[in-house]
């Protein structure tokens, strides 16, 4: 069906899911950009950064973070004197129903907001990686299952220097010490510029 399609084009957001579709949609006008979040710069002011480190994970499928994992980053906070809150990416709207569009762009400024006040973000969600990254915050990150984390990462966020994809030969909890040294950053978004314009090209292309 979408092979068929005469005027279809479709954005992904990191190499992975670009080959996947010059695979099974070598007819399908394709590009390869950031996500969309990346090119948000909030105004978000860090005044009132607290000694806690948040943890973003999932609890679904895509999670690969043990219970015993997890619980050994907590106690190993605590060890060095951190707090921890446990934060989710998800939001739902009054008495727990869909977000209306009125309120989504307060909702996301209450959850910039939540996460400004961590020395420390540690995440498997993508977008925990991303909403730390564009207020400052520093942030490692865990892939996920669908590697969507990976994915975005290395195509776009490897030259931030306050953002790290943790791998398998690290020890997390020297990382965590070499994190929490950074303190408060900011997140400069001319380091897409030339991508946005492009994106921006392909998209009135259309």
């Amino acid at each position: 069906a979408y092979n068929r399609h005469n005027n279809l084009s479709i954005i992904a957001r990191e190499e992975n899911s670009f080959i996947l579709l010059k695979k099974f949609f070598p007819d399908i006008r394709s590009a390869l950009f950031p996500d969309f979040a990346l090119m948000y710069k909030p105004k978000i002011d860090r005044c009132h950064v607290q000694n806690k480190i948040l943890l973003c994970l999932r609890k679904d499928k895509e999670r690969v973070i043990s219970i015993e994992f997890k619980n050994n980053i907590i106690n190993f906070a605590k060890s060095i004197g951190m707090h921890v809150d446990e934060v989710s990416t998800l939001a739902v709207g009054r008495h727990g129903g869909d977000i209306k569009i009125s309120h989504r762009e307060d909702k996301i400024k209450e959850k910039l907001e939540e996460f400004s006040t961590g020395k420390l973000m540690i995440t498997d969600r993508l977008h925990g990686m991303i909403l730390a990254t564009i207020i400052g915050v520093p942030c490692i990150a865990l892939d996920n299952a669908s590697h969507k984390v990976s994915g975005v990462y290395n195509a776009w966020m490897k030259s931030i220097p306050y953002v790290t994809l943790l791998e398998a030969s690290q020890d997390i909890f020297t990382v965590m010490k070499d994190m929490l040294a950074l303190d408060k950053q900011e997140y400069d978004i001319d380091y897409l510029m030339n991508d946005i314009d492009d994106m921006y090209k392909y998209i009135n292309e259309v």
